[in-house]
């Protein structure tokens, strides 16, 4: 068998074609079945298990070439090649529990791909069931005689007729004979050549199951599979024949769902501490001070051509402190700055604190009617500012209100300096006072305020010390994410330089600017690092050579950045990291290409950090098993104190905490996510994203993770077209960084169509080198600068154009191209793939109807959505079309 360096990045191994049919997408189940059909079998042997299983399964069927939708591929004779093709197929399906059904010869592929997979390092099945199979240590045909090369008749009449696989009319066709026959032949033969090698035994419970009137093997040979596992065994017998699993469906179904539910159950809950870890129970203002008598010479902050010592600093944000405590400024009160990111934006926020103040920043990308809004929610009566950004503010946020100008040469202008040597005392500021209101627009436009505490924000630093500690001489570039991060060098004795904001955006300047500033580390989000490494005629490796500690926040990451950026600075650490604004850093891990599974597109961000906790879960507030998404909650010390002003909210937010009420409260975060099995936090993204698209729920999170799922996607992005008439959701719009070919919207929308429901599936797909940011969220995704798509975007299942063959076919090719408002049609051209959903199914349905007195329903274009399929069918019914 092939080894862990083996396993194909296509999902079609090492033969074309898809290996998965998902005859039923259930994107919300909380686990999978996987099954492999019998010997001369095809996925359709499974495809109405979906409707006796619970909603919370979401049945896959392994489809093997030479059959069904494969019929065209050379059927395959080796389980070698069966088997890497099928590991590379499903690697996109274990992201959540799952199971293993092989059915026959299709328990023994079971068997070996699982053996691979734990080879290979990958995620385990929580059960197989062996149906209808002896184990697979015991030869069971004879090598001198095998079945494969046995005489037609003599196959069929003792392998076929005898074992029940066919009725008595299936037996007497003759055409189906000769299709069955080879496809028989093929699979007999992976069996027959099959050669057991010993490996220690599965960690995984092996349910064995046979027919009681099964003539091809005996109780005894199921038994052998009890060798092959050490977490449990159990033979069953159930009433029937070889073919039990089809005869017997209720039957069996009531097995799986019990043994999986068992199995659900024993999965540890998704639940994480992190370490108990002490750090200051101080203001961070009074840790810096502490820091500056430690190392008063040594350089705090620098930022174009200014630069200031930690004694500086110290000296000059008491006397600033001290003039805003003059001009009324009281403990608690809230001080808007709203300036770029610059030193006398942390010269600012320092003395407002320092003066017991809360600092709230403004962005100064803010259009006027929204700084309006968050001047007037705040009720802040001082505002730090430049005139240069003055202008920007209305008028009706002036009134009542003072607006500092901090401009060159600010502290002679507003006589700091006779504030330097007083004996004022600056205000006592505890741990879990607040020490800033981060403001933006909630999901309705409304100002929301998060407010932060000293502690919250201390306990995530001092994690961030433990695990990455700093050296001497680091300089930490400071502007994403600023009044997070720009405390975090000064408090540690090292520099925080602070990247302009008109060269934060443009990797060029951006790079040079960490080249000439000798940069040690950085924390980024992962699309502006996407950015930078991805963008042409950079000499990373030089530019970049300074770097020793990188951390990415902020969004999902996926596991090809990473590999981009080790590629470049092998040498650096990389440290993923996950948090919001009400919780901080919640959770983190240093990430390397050799720590990432083969299976992840997005890469996990560890366990949570010291003094915090990670639940996952259900819409019921109730641990979900480890694997299976749910909603992120996070607790602990790091997390805001609740929303400005807005009680409701805040108890809508920052929930109780259902296992351990004591511990304090939890916060939703409208992440989903899942817990792996060693505790790690894996982010897909937001849980909230959900659209009603023609009366279907779609999450956008899903759509998202399906692209990313597809080789060749390193990004994407899915939005939701609005119908211009009706101005309700139309179809969805997906924006991806690919790597095209002729062939890619093809394979696209098979590999989706496997995965998503059909209304699930983006309508256009527009390929970007890279996607773009917006700067006045600090890195995030502009979907405003999302480039609109065309015609040519339009994601189709390409066909060979085959015109109308018949008066049937062409009365249904002019309503296709009526309803779908498109110039032609293929016959074998998909309904939806052409972008038509259920509500111009019925359209369509009702005006070849009306027209030709036919009686075609919606149901039968799901089932059979093509133009030659369904004229087909309506000719069997007796349809015509008068001349």
């Amino acid at each position: 068998m092939a080894g862990e360096a083996d396993i194909p990045e296509n999902g079609a191994g090492k033969v074309g074609g898809l290996w998965v049919v998902n005859p039923t997408p259930r994107p919300g189940a909380r686990l999978r079945l996987i099954c492999v059909h019998h010997a001369g079998g095809s996925p359709t042997y499974f495809e109405a298990w979906p409707d006796l299983l619970p909603d919370e399964v979401e049945v896959l069927a392994v489809g093997f070439p030479g059959r069904g939708a494969r019929r065209s591929e050379p059927l395959l004779r080796d389980l070698d090649t069966a088997v890497a093709g099928i590991v590379a197929g499903l690697t996109p399906y274990l992201d959540r529990p799952y199971a293993m059904f092989g059915d026959s010869i299709g328990a023994l592929v079971c068997f070996e791909v699982i053996r691979y997979l734990r080879r290979a390092g990958l995620p385990l099945p929580a059960r197989l069931f062996a149906s209808g199979m002896v184990a697979p240590h015991i030869v069971w045909w004879n090598p001198d005689r095998p079945l494969h090369r046995a005489p037609d008749d003599e196959l069929f009449q003792g392998l076929v007729r005898d074992a029940g696989m066919l009725d008595e009319k299936s037996l007497a066709d003759k055409d189906l004979r000769a299709v069955m026959l080879p496809v028989l032949r093929a699979d007999l033969e992976i069996a027959e050549t099959y050669t057991y090698r010993p490996e220690p035994s599965l960690p995984v419970p092996v349910t064995a199951i046979r027919g009681e009137q099964d003539i091809l093997l005996t109780p005894e040979q199921l038994e052998g599979w009890s060798k092959h596992t050490d977490a449990g065994f159990e033979h069953l017998t159930l009433p029937g024949n070889h073919f039990y699993s089809r005869d017997r469906r209720a039957d069996l179904m009531a097995v799986i769902v019990d043994r999986l539910r068992d199995d659900l159950a024993k999965f540890p809950p998704s639940v994480a501490d992190g370490i108990t870890v002490a750090y200051p129970r101080a203001s961070m203002h009074a840790v810096f001070s502490r820091q500056a008598t430690a190392t008063p010479n040594a350089t705090a902050l620098v930022y174009r051509d200014e630069r200031y010592s930690y004694a500086e600093l110290d000296r000059l944000t008491d006397a600033f402190a001290r003039w805003l405590i003059h001009k009324g400024v009281r403990k608690g009160d809230l001080v808007g700055i709203f300036m770029e990111r610059c030193a006398d934006h942390v010269i600012a926020l320092m003395a407002i604190n320092k003066a017991g103040g809360v600092f709230m920043p403004l962005d100064t990308a803010y259009p006027p009617e929204t700084l309006q809004r968050f001047a007037e929610a705040s009720g802040a009566r001082i505002f730090l500012t430049r005139e240069i950004w003055l202008k920007n503010v209305p008028e009706a946020a002036r009134q009542g209100r003072s607006w500092v100008m901090l401009d060159a040469g600010w502290p002679s202008a507003l006589g700091i300096d006779a504030f330097r040597d007083i004996d004022t005392v600056l205000p006592a500021v505890a741990a879990d006072d607040l020490a800033f209101v981060s403001m933006s627009s909630g999901t309705s436009g409304a100002p929301k305020g998060i407010c932060q505490t000293h502690r919250a924000s201390l306990n995530a630093y001092w994690h961030r010390y433990a695990t990455a500690p700093y050296g001497p001489g680091e300089r930490e570039a400071c502007n994403v994410y600023f009044i997070w991060y720009v405390w975090l060098p000064i408090l540690k004795g090292a520099a925080a330089y602070i990247v302009p904001d008109d060269i934060i955006f443009d990797p060029a300047p951006f790079s040079d600017f960490i080249r000439e500033n000798r940069i040690t580390r950085m924390t980024i989000s992962p699309s502006l690092l996407g950015r930078i490494l991805q963008t042409p005629g950079l000499d990373h490796a030089r530019q970049l050579a300074s770097l020793r500690n990188v951390t990415i926040i902020g969004e999902v990451v996926p596991t090809a950045l990473i590999r981009e950026f080790h590629a470049v600075l092998p040498d650096c650490t990389l440290t993923q990291a996950y948090g919001c604004a009400e919780t901080h850093d919640a959770a983190s891990r240093p990430v390397t290409p050799a720590i990432l599974g083969a299976l992840e597109k997005v890469a996990s961000t560890g366990g949570p950090q010291a003094n915090q906790r990670i639940y996952v879960l259900d819409e019921n507030r109730q641990p979900l098993p480890r694997g299976i998404p749910g909603e992120i909650h996070v607790g602990g010390d790091s997390l805001a104190a609740g929303y400005f002003k807005d009680p409701a909210n805040t108890a809508a937010r920052f929930v109780p905490d259902p296992l351990r009420p004591e511990a304090g409260l939890l916060f939703k975060t409208g992440d989903k996510g899942r817990m792996l099995s060693n505790g790690d936090l894996q982010v897909f993204g937001r849980i909230d994203s959900m659209v009603k698209l023609r009366g279907y729920s779609v999450m956008l999170g899903v759509v998202s993770q399906a692209l990313l799922d597809f080789p060749g996607i390193r990004n994407a992005v899915v939005d939701v077209a609005m119908d211009s008439a009706t101005g309700r959701p139309d179809h969805l719009v997906a924006h991806v960084v690919a790597e095209a070919d002729k062939d890619w919207s093809t394979r696209l929308w098979h590999f989706l169509k496997a995965r998503l429901p059909h209304y699930a599936i983006p309508a256009f797909v527009v390929p970007l080198r890279s996607l773009p940011l917006d700067q006045r969220s600090n890195s995030k995704i502009d979907r405003k600068a999302l480039p609109k798509p065309g015609h040519e975007h339009r994601l189709l299942a390409a066909t060979e154009r085959v015109p109308p063959r018949d008066a049937v076919e062409a009365a249904l090719a002019r309503a296709w191209c009526e309803v779908l408002a498109v110039p032609e049609v293929g016959m074998g051209d998909d309904f939806f793939a052409l972008g038509g959903h259920s509500l111009l199914a019925a359209e369509l349905c009702g005006r070849v109807n009306v027209r030709h007195g036919w009686s075609l329903r919606v149901i039968e274009m799901f089932r059979t959505p093509t133009i030659a399929g369904l004229a087909e069918h309506l000719k069997e019914n007796g349809a015509t079309v008068p001349a």
